[in-house]
This record gives C-alpha cells, sequence and structure tokens, in this order.
C-alpha cells in the first residue's frame, strides 16, 4: 500500500530498520505536522526494534499515520521514491563517519524528484546547502523536523516543481 492521495507523504529508505537510524524522530514529529502526513518506512526491521518500535508508535497515537513495507528490489528503487513526497536522511550523528556519511538514498530521492529531509550533519550539508531541495533540521528535534515538512508539504519546494529523472514514472 503507498500513499494516500488526500496525505503528504514521507519515505525513509534503508536496508535495516532499527535503533540510531532516525526513524524515531519522524515518529514523535507526526503529532506536530500542521497538515496531513504519513511515514512510510522501507526495509528489513532489525530483530528485536519491531516491537520497541510499534509501542512507540502506539505511545504517540500515529499507528494509523505509519506504514512499514518491504524492501524495494534495486531496480525498482527511484520508481518506489517517486510515489512519496519527501525522501528521509535521519542519519544520527553519533560518530564521525555518520557526521561526514552521504548516503546515496540522498541521490535517489532527488533523482526520482522527491524533497529532501535531512538531519543537519556535515555529510548532508556539503550536498545539500543551497540547493533548495528541502530541509535540515537538529536531529533529536522533532519540532524542527516537524516544521520542515510542514513547509515542503504545504508550500512546496524547488525539487516538487521541477519533473522525476526520466528513468522514474509517477
Amino acid at each position: 500500500k503507498g500513499p494516500r492521495d488526500d496525505f503528504g507523504a514521507s519515505v525513509w529508505f534503508s536496508i535495516s530498520i532499527g535503533p540510531q537510524r532516525g526513524v524515531e524522530d519522524a515518529v514523535r514529529a507526526l503529532p506536530l505536522i500542521d497538515v496531513p502526513a504519513e511515514l512510510h518506512l522501507r526495509g528489513r526491521m532489525l530483530p528485536g526494534y519491531e516491537h520497541e518500535l510499534r509501542q512507540l508508535i502506539a505511545s504517540i497515537g500515529v499507528a494509523d499515520r505509519v506504514h512499514i513495507h518491504p524492501l524495494a528490489p534495486p531496480r525498482d528503487v527511484l520508481r518506489a521514491a517517486a510515489e512519496y513526497d519527501i525522501g528521509l536522511v535521519l542519519t544520527q550523528p553519533c560518530c564521525e563517519n555518520h557526521e561526514l556519511a552521504v548516503p546515496n538514498k540522498v541521490y535517489a530521492y532527488m533523482m526520482s524528484g522527491l524533497a529532501v529531509g535531512a538531519t543537519a550533519t556535515r555529510g548532508h550539508r556539503c550536498v545539500l546547502d543551497g540547493l533548495d531541495v528541502g530541509f535540515e533540521y537538529a536531529p533529536g528535534n522533532a519540532a524542527e523536523f516537524a516544521a520542515g515538512v510542514t513547509e515542503v508539504l504545504a508550500y512546496g519546494t524547488a525539487v516538487r516543481l521541477r519533473q522525476p529523472h526520466p528513468n522514474t514514472e509517477r
């Protein structure tokens, strides 16, 4: 099941869904977003994490707005991403590698025509600063995350107005 037409949808792709990957920031932000929004997670749940994540989702009262999907095959990643509005890159700066890294999903989201919502790490800033392709937020700051999602979904950004990469179909 993909995003509903009457809701803006954010997507987070990863091979593994687990702790210290920023998913918690997105879940905590959902009730603070001022426009209809859903969170779609794509990946494999790490053992033991699903119970913890579902508890968080239930405690915040957003179970109807969080959807977990299996991995998309590599050949379908751009097409699958193009179904959404915002691609999330929620790298947590728990070590220098995470502070400096720029995951490939940043480029996949942009090639699919999505706005990008990212943690404000040095690596992400090196790529995203000055591009007007979405928003950055301080890791752990749900209010800042929610404000970024609201702005993208309510007012749009340059990336939402351009065409997706020719190899993707909306």
